[in-house]
């Protein structure tokens, strides 16, 4: 009955799919996409029916944090609150690396304190997304255990499989003491995720985080790094229409690019008429040239 029930799920995924950009809904003082609130776009369900289809001994439907980082995709997700796991061993027990970062995310502060007791290293401790212990009690406001963390020499800059800090993710979500506990403990507000490019200003603007973004540049975050896109800061925060976001960015001297698109396009345009021109002019004295010698 289970399984049926997921694959009719995956068919009326695909279904919604279609249509699913016509619906929209005000939130954060926007108009963002309704569907980013349902379970279809959470997990694709299509996967799921493939895994059902392949007979995965077990299939179990969480209610959880989203904490699945993809890069600049963390920063679109971050507010889903549905998560869909598949396994095929549902009850088959973490490695106590695993479950260093479990806890961790939990904020089981004792037990925490028992995987360093162990001797276990905070920086080498990872669970299947590359999550260590400091990113999962970074992304659950853990400030206590961040603060264990790094006491205990855990690396504020160490990325996830997809390049995202325990920075980056506490920006996302707007932790503003946990952001300050981070850059305090030694995060680097520029280092840009391995995927996209995108640095935690860029991150905090996308998810509307005002706190965030003005702290970040009191920090000298760079307003006008721009990630693999090639948006900065300025254009990231206009396109999603966060107006004192914009103010505070413009006034730390934001740009929307770097340099003008335009400009730059019409420079290298100039250089290439430039040598279309040295060309023609090179091949006409030869032409000259060997005119004269004929006329000889």
């Amino acid at each position: 009955m289970m399984y049926t029930y997921l694959l009719l799920l995956a068919g009326q995924a695909a279904a919604f799919s279609g249509f699913r950009n016509s619906f929209l809904s005000r939130q954060d003082n926007r108009l963002v996409p309704s569907f980013r609130q349902t379970q279809s776009d959470v997990f694709p369900f299509s996967v799921l029916a493939q895994q059902v289809a392949e007979g995965k001994t077990s299939v179990r439907i969480d209610t959880v944090r989203y904490d699945k980082a993809e890069g600049e995709e963390e920063v679109k997700e971050a507010n889903f609150t549905s998560r869909v796991v598949v396994d095929e061993a549902a009850d088959e027990p973490l490695s106590p690396e695993e479950q260093f970062v479990k806890d961790a995310t939990d904020g089981d502060f004792q037990a925490v304190k028992a995987h360093l007791d162990a001797g276990r290293n905070p920086n080498r401790c990872r669970d299947q997304d590359g999550r260590s212990p400091l990113h999962g009690a970074a992304e659950s406001n853990h400030e206590t255990i961040v603060n264990v963390l790094l006491d205990n020499d855990a690396n504020p800059d160490i990325q996830s499989w997809s390049g995202n800090t325990p920075l980056h993710s506490a920006c996302v979500r707007g932790h503003i003491s946990l952001v300050k506990t981070l850059v305090n403990g030694g995060a680097d507000v520029n280092l840009p995720s391995a995927t996209g490019a995108w640095t935690a200003l860029q991150k905090a603007c996308y998810a509307g985080k005002q706190e965030v973004v003005e702290y970040l540049i009191k920090k000298r975050a760079d307003p006008n790094a721009m990630n693999d896109d090639g948006w900065t800061a300025m254009a990231i925060a206009t396109i999603e229409g966060y107006v004192e976001i914009m103010r505070a960015v413009s006034a730390a001297g934001g740009m929307i690019q770097k340099k003008d698109l335009f400009t730059e396009q019409k420079e290298i345009i100039d250089e290439m008429r430039e040598e279309l021109r040295k060309k023609e002019l090179e091949s006409r004295d030869a032409n000259e040239q060997g005119f004269e010698l004929k006329v000889q």
